[in-house]
């Protein structure tokens, strides 16, 4: 699998304007913070492909709102602890990843092929709760995509099996500036 995607050029993707009005303000308080277009531009190809049947989005409402509306009504989940998405969403699942596993819904263990996480914080801890979920929702043959600072290589490979690409994810959060955010993946 090809991390590039199919290019963006005919994704029918929705409009910064549009975007930015059902994302709202980030909630600081929760660690929030929103990916810069040129990185939701590269997330939502990955989802619009062909061979992604299940998406599970973990914490990034920023993409689940930047991608094509098809592709969120039938392949898209958002789990997500703000509940600011839940309202008149049908793919809206309520996630605290410090819950057990046993909390998230029985019709997507085992079901993503793609999963998308953007942990809140970024120390092990709360690594070693994202993964245990990761692993709970991931099909026989899943992709990931992690994004955590750069300190987190060693862990995210080792127990992820996830590796650091070339690009540099961009978000609006400060340290993400400083050049300690990095994308993981399991694939191409």
């Amino acid at each position: 699998s090809n991390l590039r995607g199919a290019g963006s050029a005919k994704l029918g993707l929705t409009g910064d304007s549009q975007i930015m009005a059902e994302l709202g303000d980030e909630d600081h308080a929760l660690r929030q913070y929103f990916y810069s277009e040129s990185t939701l531009r590269l997330f939502c190809e990955i989802c619009c492909r062909s061979d992604v049947k299940s998406i599970a989005l973990m914490s990034a409402p920023s993409i689940f709102c930047r991608l094509p509306r098809e592709v969120r009504e039938t392949k898209a989940w958002l789990l997500e602890f703000d509940r600011r998405w839940e309202d008149g969403n049908a793919r809206f699942v309520f996630f605290d990843f410090r819950a057990p596993v046993e909390a998230l819904p029985a019709h997507l263990l085992g079901a993503c092929d793609l999963i998308i996480a953007d942990p809140p914080f970024i120390d092990v801890r709360t690594l070693e709760q994202y993964g245990r979920s990761i692993q709970a929702l991931q099909s026989e043959q899943p992709r990931l995509l992690l994004t955590t600072a750069s300190d987190n290589e060693q862990w995210v490979a080792s127990e992820l099996g996830a590796f650091a690409k070339a690009f540099v994810p961009k978000a609006s959060a400060a340290w993400a500036e400083l050049g300690r955010f990095r994308l993981f993946s399991t694939f191409r």
